[in-house]
């Protein structure tokens, strides 16, 4: 199965790489930026958290990192770090119990920090038979780190 990688070279008023680019940026930038993260808001909602007592939290193993790992997808796009699915699974056993290790020291402290969490928004075409310069043609997928992936699984089976 071949792969069409061109690119159109008009997107609305958008023409070249440049300009393009940009008209993705203000087009996307209030949809994905809805919740403010400012200091003082954060810190309110802190206060507001309870958080669980240490005998509460389900720590999360290594096994469990490397059985997450194998159920995710291979030949899935990289993160914002280049990093892809194959990177974790081929690290080994020591990567996963540095992962596990970090990921129970997110749950004991409550926090996650803003480098595990960034996301690449793209535009992907709808319909490659529409017209590639209707702005309309375009939906937004977000790439999250693999990191966040992980640690996502690890706490949601933490509850279960």
């Amino acid at each position: 199965m071949s792969r069409d990688l061109s690119y159109p070279s008009k997107v609305a008023n958008a023409t070249g790489a440049t300009d393009i680019c940009n008209l993705w940026y203000n087009h996307y930038k209030t949809l994905f930026s809805s919740v403010g993260y400012e200091s003082h808001t954060m810190e309110g909602i802190l206060d507001d958290v309870s958080r669980p007592n240490t005998h509460d939290i389900k720590y999360v193993t290594c096994t469990e990192v490397r059985d997450i790992l194998a159920t995710m997808s291979n030949n899935k796009a990289g993160d914002s770090y280049g990093l892809c699915t194959e990177h974790y699974k081929l690290a080994g056993d020591l990567y996963c119990s540095l992962l596990a290790v970090c990921f129970n020291v997110m749950f004991v402290h409550g926090y996650v920090p803003v480098e595990a969490t960034q996301t690449v928004i793209c535009p992907t075409v709808k319909d490659k038979n529409d017209d590639l310069s209707d702005i309309s043609n375009y939906r937004p997928i977000a790439l999250a780190t693999i990191f966040s992936k992980n640690f996502g699984t690890c706490f949601l089976e933490s509850f279960t």
